[in-house]
């Protein structure tokens, strides 16, 4: 396979590991917090991802390095996984772990 349909092809299996690992982390917040918590992370996980990605794609570009920023984003939030898992309820843990996800998504 030529490197110019293999690039785009590790980058969209990255993107979805990173979506898939997000949401998992997200989704097991329902189990140790109120619905009305884990709805405003919901939301501080999506202003973070989708809100930066237009200025994360433009220094991406500018830089050239796309498989650094996609290997840094995974890196980000392998980090919120194991902060979540280890934040057993601390809230602060928890915030911080969702706030590493978004930034890596």
């Amino acid at each position: 396979m030529a490197w110019s349909v293999r690039l785009p092809a590790v980058l969209g299996v990255a993107h979805g590991l990173g979506d898939g690992a997000a949401g998992y982390l997200l989704g097991g917040l329902s189990q140790t917090m109120p619905l009305a918590d884990v709805g405003l992370l919901v939301l501080l996980y999506n202003a973070l991802a989708f809100g930066a990605q237009p200025f994360v794609g433009a220094l991406t570009d500018r830089a050239g390095r796309p498989r650094g920023a996609a290997a840094l984003g995974l890196a980000l939030i392998g980090c919120a996984l194991a902060l979540g898992g280890l934040a057993a309820g601390g809230d602060m843990q928890v915030r911080l772990a969702v706030a590493l996800a978004g930034i890596g998504g």
